[in-house]
């Protein structure tokens, strides 16, 4: 007689908890090691592999989906078009005593009708997948078809023609439409059109602030102003009865000139219109960038020589506000023929503190934000004022306390006003001096003194400064 073997308590309890769950899932085995059985041991992997066959299997049932239809577009894409369909030798439940089933021809009468392996039940693929929770009359929760799988056959026409008629279906199609629209590449979606737009209107608007911006650049190289007497409303292509300034002036040139883009914006303005560009507002904007460019090219020309010196100077703007001038002098090697000593500009920093301390701060705080290493400062040149350039606590002591290598030099423009200044404390230089005046002044109050001082200078030049040729041995047939 063969002898039953008796399952282990390990297995009683996972089989008593499968019960439980009434689902196939496997539990995991305890962290204890126990002897392992190779039958079992197949059979589980069998087990598993059919799981996962089925799986596959039922991957497009839409009956997965209910309540939480897929988010990602290409795997709604694939469970719409292509939806898991029974085979020929699937078998449909029976439900109620008179034992009715799910009739296959249903699905070839209504487009919108799947049957759901997992769901066991009758589905509408439209409004699982792209319907609302909600629909009907005041909005009432849906439920047959859409939330829960449709079992009641005796009923089945008449639900299915009530469906295809509702207000909510018929919203699901139209979604439903769109989206295939769009994925099959048809039309684009709303997203894609508006960024195809936006990106449209931007090359627009490029090629518009082109000549604008090169404007605001030709104004600058050669140093006129852009402002004039009025600013406001349309550039008209017609000279205006005032002056407009220089910018809207060049503007208008360019485009009876040939400016295709900018004469286009300018004749579809309006009197009311805000996309302009030509404001002072974006003019400054622009100038600020153009700044920011060029600032930009300089540090990376002082980053490259290594080191530099500082040169600042501080005083007050017309508008009465504390302007510190920062500039920077440095080696230029970036040119293979030659190698240039440039003292480059970088910017007005405005200080309400002239202190040294303060004013030493604001240098070394301005260096630092422009990217510069401090360890490479091995100079500074200042004013002979004793805020800058005080030997126990001005800004050029307090900087080399922290960066030794930053030797102080006098200013050479500043150190030539203090020499005429001290020297004329001499009574024979002052005289000469105010001699020198007189005779200036002598001869720039009258044009005609000023016409005969040039006449005499020009025969003086051509008298003892022009070469002549020597004649001595030069053939006479020649």
């Amino acid at each position: 007689m063969k002898r039953i073997s008796q399952p282990s308590v390990l297995n009683f309890f996972e089989k008593k908890k499968k019960s439980e769950s009434g689902t196939t899932q496997i539990n995991q085995p305890l962290s204890m090691s126990y002897p392992t059985d190779p039958e079992a041991s197949s059979s589980s992997e069998k087990v598993s592999s059919v799981e996962e066959e089925h799986e596959l299997l039922f991957e497009n049932d839409v009956g997965i989906y209910l309540g939480n239809p897929p988010t990602d577009n290409e795997k709604k894409f694939k469970v719409f078009q292509n939806p898991w369909m029974p085979p020929l030798s699937y078998k449909f439940p029976v439900s109620d005593k008179r034992r009715l089933s799910f009739q296959r021809h249903w699905m070839e009468q209504y487009s919108w009708l799947v049957f759901s392996d997992v769901a066991k039940g009758a589905l509408c693929k439209v409004c699982v997948l792209f319907g609302r929770n909600h629909g009907g009359r005041g909005g009432q929760e849906l439920r047959s078809l859409v939330a829960i799988p449709f079992i009641n056959w005796k009923k089945a026409k008449q639900i299915f023609n009530s469906h295809s008629k509702a207000d909510y279906h018929m919203f699901s199609v139209e979604k439903a439409q769109g989206f295939m629209t769009v994925m099959t590449g048809k039309t684009t979606d709303i997203i894609t059109s508006i960024n195809s737009e936006n990106k449209k209107q931007a090359e627009e608007n490029r090629k518009k602030l082109i000549s604008i911006v090169e404007t605001v650049i030709l104004c600058g190289r050669q140093q006129i102003a852009l402002r004039g007497k009025n600013e406001t409303g349309k550039i008209n292509l017609t000279e205006p009865p005032y002056n407009d300034g220089n910018f809207r002036a060049i503007l208008r040139f360019r485009a009876r000139s040939g400016d295709i883009f900018l004469k286009e914006h300018i004749l579809s303005q309006t009197s009311d219109s805000r996309s302009m560009f030509t404001s002072p507002t974006i003019q400054n904007e622009i100038i600020d960038l153009c700044g920011n460019f060029i600032q930009e090219k300089v540090v990376n020309r002082i980053k490259n020589a290594g080191f530099f010196t500082i040169l600042a100077d501080e005083t007050q703007d017309i508008s009465r506000y504390e302007q510190l001038a920062l500039c920077i002098r440095y080696v230029d090697d970036s040119s293979a023929d030659s190698v240039f000593i440039r003292e480059d500009f970088l910017e007005f920093v405005h200080v309400k503190d002239v202190t040294a301390s303060a004013l030493a701060t604001t240098i070394m705080q301005c260096i630092i934000t422009l990217g510069l290493d401090m360890e490479m400062l091995v100079g500074q040149g200042y004013d002979g004022a004793a805020v800058m350039s005080g030997q126990f606590r001005g800004v050029r002591t307090i900087i080399s306390e922290k960066y030794p290598k930053a030797q102080f030099i006098h200013c050479s423009a500043h150190t030539l006003n203090l020499v005429l200044a001290h020297s004329c404390e001499i009574p024979m230089i002052r005289n000469c001096i105010g001699t020198i005046k007189t005779v200036i002044n002598f001869f720039r109050q009258s044009a005609l003194r000023d016409c005969i001082l040039k006449d005499g200078i020009r025969i003086f030049h051509r008298n003892y400064f022009t070469p002549r040729l020597f004649t001595a041995n030069i053939s006479p047939h020649l």
